[in-house]
């Protein structure tokens, strides 16, 4: 279930429970849970149960994405009145990693200039392409598809890029640029 019997995820969890069961097994919590001690002692143990699980997810973390190699994509509106996305696709490196349906809510969101995350996980450093098809409507009532196909560096440590669409009168014919937030 959680892999490798080395791995530092099985290592922690393994750690969790037995402190649990020996916390648990040399006091005797079931029958002293009705007296003040018990309880207080009941509380102690959840609250590092609390402790070590927050600990456990942090691990995962670290270990699913290792900060040297971690890439976050984000998508956002250049400006709130020339399109309003339908769907986007994106796949990188040939590899699809989004597909998505816009619900009214968030047309709305992102109109009002919010950025919504599209992707989260790991990359190597070097060149990637970035593979977009969007569908949207445009502010004159038309339909446009766009598929477009953008190059990125992934650099050491944590990188984010942002994905800004826009469409300019008089045509709005929509664009999509790469911002890279630093």
């Amino acid at each position: 279930m959680l892999g490798n019997a080395h791995s530092p995820l099985r290592t922690t969890w393994t750690l969790l429970v037995l402190v649990v069961f020996l916390l648990t097994g040399r006091h005797g919590l079931a029958g002293d849970a009705q007296t003040p001690d018990g309880a207080l002692e009941i509380e102690r143990l959840k609250g590092e149960v609390a402790a070590l699980s927050q600990e456990l997810i942090e691990l995962q973390q670290a270990a699913f994405y290792p900060a040297d190699t971690r890439f976050f994509l984000f998508l956002s509106l250049a400006s709130n009145d020339g399109l309003t996305p339908e769907s986007i696709e994106i796949a990188i490196d040939g590899r699809p990693v989004v597909s998505h349906l816009y619900s009214e809510r968030e047309k709305l969101s992102l109109q009002r200039g919010g950025a919504q995350a599209l992707y989260t996980g790991n990359l190597s450093l070097g060149e990637h392409r970035l593979d977009i098809t969007l569908a949207a409507q445009a502010q004159n009532d038309r339909y446009v598809r766009r598929e477009s196909s953008l190059t990125f560096r992934k650099r050491a440590g944590e990188t984010t890029i942002e994905l800004q669409l826009a469409a300019s009168p008089p045509d709005f014919e929509p664009s999509i640029t790469l911002q890279d937030w630093q």
